[in-house]
């Protein structure tokens, strides 16, 4: 893609324009936002504003345009989400829309520009708002440093020939005598301080700042010719200082390769399961495709259902989304996207076979989130090398009334956005479950509080029955010998995004209730400890799992063992309960007329499946319940 560079003239701007050009972008143009006339810094919540008077000396080195643009705005709001969650809407006299005025210029001046390149490492703030621009403006951002170990980071930068120096130091330990120091003088003394006080070694936490004088990419090199420092704040809770560049300018420099590392697709936790699938050759499962229900129309759920309840489509958490060809995928997601704004729902997406005359199904779960902070939103639309990002119109994950649901993660390689090629099930399976591994960490470590998640429930869903055994091997591998009872439904479907074969979909509890202490009358975290089983009962198999007063049960049966008998009195009393029930059915299978009357009072879904199995058998059909036991104190 043609790439504009935000740029504010330090390491990670300019680190961040290596890694779009090592992953084959191009880089056309340079974009920076500077203080107003007579202001060498302003206090900005997003900007790095030091440095600005030698931003013209860097985009020379660069040999490439630079657009710039005074922040007129100030940080109005300052919350972790921004803007509204129905519409993408500006906010008005907010510094961010600064970064949109300045971007859509650019767009005008070359508007070949496709992507911008962002050198955010772990500001969810900055990041939040970067992405709320870019897709305001049909652009993708390139986030190539974003949630990297830091000293891992900064070694990287050093071997790759990054010669910045600190021209602001605002954190415990460093003085104005380490200003004007290059990255490689400063790493043990970065080093030390993070491991006596816990300071970024990146300075993320503001501790620092840098120029680039030279990079990979410059085609001259900056030399400072006249420096001043400038001592802003001496007291004790650290020296605030900076360097004034009085004069710079650009000397020939040498051609030389650098060596760029690129971090590895797969850690090692995630290439064991890769190789736990191997060549896992599946043995053949019947497939049938043949629907037999109709539903209602998409609108029913979103003009009466959450109406009823009081609700609107900000409520809603997840949306799973069954579509009859995966041909309709980038109509429905366009259409779609125009209902939700900041933080939308997690999301999953299948193509199954539906009923004739029915393209687009949906069903959905939905929470009464009085307060903003009741509902927190992961929505990364960076491409880098952490997870797969979510250019779209859905979150990675929602927590909310103490559940986390994640959306469904298909084997996408991150940096390329791409699946792996050639196709391997074993390879995708890997990479699904380490994007799921990695939102969870991140928003557990957003979330500020002490999380233990815990998975309730997980669908594999599978390109074909063919790759049950694999995915079984997957699923084995990724959970622990303790976690074996988590409810696990395997389900083969049409079809895939991208051409998938595989797509992990888990639901999970934060493992953490909001109790009311009964002495003192505050409320506190408590952990909680998740009951589990798995049960015959009659002819049906199910298993449960109970966290907070919430049960996920997995009843399973097939055909030729569920004869005449009557339903488990279990799966009749926890329908009672549902607030959610999703038939899974084979093509075959009779027993759907058999537990349709369990349907009928409780919001319900029916969804067609080639194929279905648990971890050790085959099914010809199955109820997921999501079922609400008794009454909540959950934060």
């Amino acid at each position: 893609m043609k790439v504009v560079g935000l740029l504010s003239g330090g390491k990670d701007s300019c680190f961040n324009l290596v890694h779009c050009v090592q992953n084959g972008h191009e880089v056309v143009a340079l974009a920076s936002l500077r203080p107003p006339l007579g202001k060498e810094e302003i206090d900005s919540y997003m900007y790095q504003t030091v440095g600005q008077d030698a931003i013209e000396v860097v985009a020379a080195a660069l040999d490439l345009p630079l657009v710039r643009r005074v922040i007129a705005g100030t940080a109005i709001e300052q919350g972790s989400e921004y803007g509204k969650r129905s519409t993408l809407d500006s906010i008005t006299g907010d510094e961010t829309e600064d970064m949109y005025e300045l971007l859509l210029t650019v767009k005008e001046k070359h508007p070949e520009v496709e992507a911008v390149s962002v050198g955010a490492i772990l500001s969810n703030y900055q990041r939040v708002r970067v992405e709320h621009v870019c897709r305001r403006l049909g652009l993708t951002p390139l986030a190539y440093l974003w949630q990297r170990d830091q000293a891992e980071l900064l070694s990287e930068m050093i071997s790759a020939g990054m010669d910045a120096v600190l021209i602001k130091v605002a954190g415990i330990g460093l003085t104005d005598r380490h200003l004007g120091k290059s990255l490689a003088q400063m790493q043990p003394t970065l080093q030390k301080l993070n491991s006596l006080y816990g300071a970024h070694i990146c300075g993320e936490g503001g501790e620092y700042e840098t120029l680039t004088l030279d990079c990979p990419l410059f085609k001259s090199r900056i030399v400072l010719v006249e420096t001043e420092s400038v001592i802003q704040d001496e007291s004790n809770a650290g020296m605030v200082a900076y360097l004034r560049i009085k004069q710079a300018r650009l000397e020939p420099k040498e051609t030389t390769s650098s060596h760029i590392i690129v971090p590895s697709t797969l850690d090692d936790q995630h290439a064991s399961i890769r190789d736990s699938v191997g060549e896992n050759a599946d043995r053949t499962v019947a497939e049938g495709h043949t629907p037999i229900a109709s539903h209602p129309p998409v609108a029913e759920i979103r003009d009466y259902e959450l109406a009823k309840h009081n609700l609107s489509l900000t409520h809603i958490s997840h949306i799973n989304v069954y579509i009859s060809d995966m041909e309709l995928f980038a109509r429905v997601n366009s259409v779609y996207g125009t209902f939700f704004g900041t933080s939308p729902p997690t999301r999953a997406c299948i193509a199954v076979d539906l009923p004739a005359g029915t393209r687009v199904v949906m069903d959905c779960m939905a929470h009464a989130d009085n307060r903003p902070e009741d509902r927190q939103a992961l929505h990364v639309q960076g491409i880098s090398y952490w997870a797969s990002a979510n250019i779209g119109p859905y979150s990675q994950a929602v927590a909310v009334g103490g559940e986390l649901f994640v959306s469904g993660q298909i084997g996408l390689i991150p940096a390329q956005m791409q699946l792996p090629s050639p196709t391997s099930l074993a390879m995708e399976s890997a990479l699904a479950f380490q994007h799921l591994d990695r939102i969870t960490t991140l928003i557990k470590s957003n979330s500020g509080r002490d999380w233990s998640p815990v998975a309730q429930g997980v669908i594999i869903w599978t390109a074909g029955a063919e790759h049950f055994n694999g995915a079984r091997a997957a699923w084995a591998n990724y959970v622990e010998e303790t976690q074996h009872h988590i409810p696990s439904l395997f389900v083969a479907c049409k079809a895939i995004p991208k051409n998938g074969v595989i797509e992990v979909q888990m639901l999970q509890h934060i493992g953490l209730s909001f109790v009311k202490d009964q002495e003192t009358g505050m409320f506190e975290d408590k952990h909680i400890v998740p009951e589990a089983s798995i049960v015959r009962e009659g002819n049906w198999i199910f298993s449960t799992l109970t966290t907070d007063n919430i049960c996920i049960a997995l009843f399973t049966v097939r055909d030729d063992i569920a004869g005449g008998s009557p339903l488990p009195q279990s799966l009749t009393e926890l329908s009672k309960k549902s607030v959610s029930t999703r038939l899974f059915y084979t093509a075959k299978s009779a027993s759907v007329d058999f537990v349709k009357p369990l349907l009928v009072d409780s919001p319900s879904s029916q969804v067609p499946c080639r194929a279905l199995g648990t971890q050790d058998d085959e099914w010809d059909a199955a109820l997921l319940i999501f079922a609400v036991l008794g009454e909540r104190e959950v934060g």
